[in-house]
């Protein structure tokens, strides 16, 4: 059975749609969690019900399954266990019944914090587990104090292309999964996160048992990437122009979101130099096509917001409103801050 490894420096997930925990746990375990080891195994369409007893299917040094049988019918369903001794809390969403989610805390060895959410999405939900997500990703990872966010599971995006591609928009994240998941050919188990492609690796493994769908391997660095040795500047702060930096937002009289969007044209466009310190980065290149490549480049990375303090909240609340606005026009194209302002007017108030 799986050895305790002595020393975390990575946290492995295997995440797979089992179609049937019971019909194919013998798979899963001797050709799956057996030779890989992982520490989460999060599996969807586990078709188990309340009459399935609750130590059904447990593991050696693993936890008992944390189940989300589905309310009515034989399908669905999600079961996740956690290798014995990793940091782990489950946390209690608030969320309609018919949504198919589960929430976790997740410490690594750096004292970081994760938050895990395994969903599956089944089609005639149509878009709300995704609708869900967008309108709380912000509040869960405030509310239970996390650094980053992993979501797994089927999600059958494929069919919810626009809002799947807005989610990871408008929130900075990635799906690392470039590669088919089904015996279809298409990608309908996504591995998303906002972690950088540096951290983190997603592998097929082949499907589960009588499953038509692949598990994935997902590795995440939990060790410390260090850059090699550059020169860099060293800003003196305390010897900032604030009073130049307050005349000039204080000079922007437009609405609260036009004020934002020109603060931020000034940084990344017109390289105002008292506004370097909230230049975002670019996020890296992708990794494969999609309908948003063209514009990744010129969209920003956007940081997670830890306190409702305005200050600290508006670099992510005017980062994500960028990337919609590179996403939807060109305007962020205009040399003249005066045509700026006026073509974000518009597009604002259409």
């Amino acid at each position: 059975m799986p050895t305790h490894r002595p020393s975390q420096e990575k946290l492995t997930l295997i995440p797979a749609n089992v179609r049937g925990l019971q019909t194919n746990i013998g798979d899963l375990a001797h050709s799956f969690i057996i030779p890989h080891n992982p520490d989460i195994i999060a599996t969807v369409e586990t078709f188990l019900n309340p009459t399935i007893p609750a130590n059904f299917g447990h593991i050696q040094e693993y936890s008992r399954w944390h189940r989300r049988d589905r309310a009515h019918g034989t399908f669905g369903g999600i079961a996740v266990c956690f290798r014995e001794g990793l940091a782990v809390e489950a946390l209690e969403v608030e969320m309609d019944r018919h949504l198919e989610m589960m929430f976790y805390r997740l410490w690594t060895s750096r004292h970081d914090t994760i938050l895990l959410c395994v969903c599956y999405r089944p089609q005639w939900q149509g878009n709300d587990p995704i609708h869900f997500l967008h309108s709380n990703i912000d509040t869960l990872l405030l509310q239970h104090s996390r650094n980053h966010l992993i979501v797994v599971g089927d999600m059958n995006q494929h069919l919810v292309v626009r809002q799947f591609e807005n989610l990871l928009t408008e929130y900075g994240l990635s799906n690392h999964v470039n590669f088919p998941t089904h015996t279809s050919g298409s990608s309908l188990d996504p591995v998303i996160t906002d972690l950088s492609d540096e951290v983190i690796t997603c592998l097929p493994l082949g499907m589960v048992g009588s499953s038509d769908h692949s598990a994935l391997l997902t590795t995440i660095s939990t060790t410390v990437v260090r850059d090699e040795a550059t020169a860099r500047v060293n800003w003196l702060w305390s010897r900032g122009d604030w009073d130049s930096l307050k005349e000039n937002l204080d000079s922007l009289v437009w609405t609260e979101l036009l004020q934002g969007l020109c603060v931020i044209q000034k940084a990344l466009h017109l390289h105002t130099p008292n506004l370097a310190a909230i230049k975002l980065p670019r996020p890296p290149p992708p990794l494969h096509s999609t309908r948003v490549t063209p514009h990744r480049q010129e969209q920003v990375t956007v940081p997670f917001s830890r306190t409702e303090h305005h200050l600290r909240s508006f670099l992510p609340r005017y980062g994500r409103l960028w990337n919609q606005l590179v996403y939807q026009t060109d305007l962020h194209h205009h040399a003249s801050l005066q045509d700026f302002k006026q073509g974000v007017n518009s597009w604002l108030m259409a």
